[in-house]
């Protein structure tokens, strides 16, 4: 991945964009009354999950810059999946 010069102005935008994606997929999961999610695939049926880190494996996003902080935060809810 290439270096992406940015103002702190879009680093803040894209990190409340992304932070709004992770609360809405994610934040559901979660807790004691966390919703199970469905997760479609490409093949077979559909997988019934309650981790969040699942749903933030399967997140593509279409600006770079997102795409970037996307990473970092499912690297981060991978890391604290295997401490639970």
């Amino acid at each position: 991945m290439s270096n992406i010069g940015v103002s702190r102005q879009q680093l803040q935008e894209a990190f409340r964009e992304v932070a709004a994606m992770v609360d809405s997929t994610v934040g559901a999961t979660a807790g004691p009354r966390g919703n199970t999610k469905g997760i479609s695939k490409p093949y077979g049926g559909p997988e019934v999950t309650k981790d969040g880190y699942k749903e933030m494996e399967g997140y593509k996003a279409e600006k770079p810059l997102h795409s970037a902080k996307g990473s970092t935060i499912a690297q981060s809810a991978f890391q604290c999946r295997d401490k639970v």
